[in-house]
């Protein structure tokens, strides 16, 4: 089965649900932690997502879990990375850029196509065979542009 063009409408039904909401960081952002940031805003919107679905009777509960579970290692390497990038002393900063996530994603917009939508997205992610390269790749097909304000690190010379 061919998920591309799923995924599309997903980055389509994405959009809908976001606007500019940017959030301050300690210093540039190199390409991973943008990466970073972007797998865990992408958890925060498939949490938000699956709250307001779970209050419309469309339980997503399990495919979130699931999806949590396959994708553990992904999470909490994104986790430390931004840790790491907001410092010992920026854990008030940190904590900030979440609940601007939280705060910005629990104002989205439902209804039951975007829960089903949502559901195929979750439950892609939470089968045993889903890697961590797939799962940044439908992060980045949803979420292009991390919500942070913040400089980008120029690139170093000789990488990409």
């Amino acid at each position: 089965m061919n998920l591309k063009p799923r995924f599309a409408l997903a980055a389509l039904l994405s959009a809908t649900l976001i606007c500019e909401a940017p959030v301050m960081a300690a210093s540039c952002w190199s390409p991973d932690t943008v990466g970073a940031a972007r797998l865990r805003e992408f958890e925060v919107m498939l949490m938000a997502v699956t709250l307001r679905c779970n209050r419309m009777g469309h339980n997503l509960q399990q495919s979130f879990d699931r999806f949590r579970v396959v994708q553990k290692r992904a999470l909490e390497g994104a986790e430390t990375k931004l840790r790491t990038h907001f410092g010992v002393n920026g854990r008030l900063d940190y904590d900030r850029f979440l609940t601007s996530l939280g705060n910005f994603y629990g104002m989205g917009k439902t209804d039951g196509n975007s829960c089903s939508m949502f559901e195929m997205v979750a439950s892609e992610l939470g089968k045993p065979s889903s890697t961590m390269d797939h799962f940044a790749d439908i992060a980045m097909q949803m979420i292009r542009d991390p919500k942070i304000e913040a400089e980008r690190c120029a690139p170093v010379a000789g990488k990409r």
